[in-house]
């Protein structure tokens, strides 16, 4: 009710990240609330699991399937990051088997890279 009463007429954005609540009549009762906004309201919501995202779609719902970042970008992203203090080539091979074993991801590497920020050894 709450919700119903905050959104009522309004346009809004909200965003929904990393669902993981697969309670398909808890997503109804939501998606019932957010009824009430205004023409052109929106809900963006990212999740990693296809049975989450299978439950959330319905009617004109678009759905994006976001495909890994090459190796090169997470390497500019893990650079900037991790050994923040002082970069040598030997940090640079660590760097470089980090990147691989994030397989993709730019959450691992940035995960990574805030457990590196103020190492200045290997």
């Amino acid at each position: 009710q709450n919700l119903q009463k905050e959104v009522g007429g309004k346009k809004y954005l909200i965003v929904l990240d990393d669902v993981w609540n697969r309670d398909s009549d808890k997503w109804g009762k939501l998606k019932t609330c957010l009824k009430k906004g205004d023409m052109g309201s929106v809900v963006l919501t990212t999740t990693r699991d296809a049975e989450v995202a299978r439950i959330m779609v319905t009617g004109e719902v678009q759905v994006h399937n976001l495909e890994n970042i090459r190796e090169d970008y997470l390497m500019e992203i893990v650079q900037s990051k991790a050994f923040s203090l002082a970069k040598s080539n030997e940090h640079f091979e660590v760097l470089r088997k980090i990147v691989q074993r994030c397989d993709g991801s730019p959450l691992a590497a940035k995960s990574f890279c805030s457990l590196l920020f103020n190492r200045t050894t290997v």
